[in-house]
């Protein structure tokens, strides 16, 4: 099976993300988005 290369370039690009999220306090500022998110869905 073989991935289109923009759906491999999404993929490298939230791996790449993940790390940078886990080696940094990225969590906070996204769960504050996701809330903000949330509340925007919301309405």
């Amino acid at each position: 099976m073989h991935l289109p290369q923009t759906l491999k370039m999404f993929f490298e690009f939230l791996l790449e993300w993940v790390q940078i999220f886990l080696s940094n306090k990225a969590f906070l500022s996204l769960v504050k988005f996701n809330s903000i998110f949330v509340i925007i869905l919301s309405f």
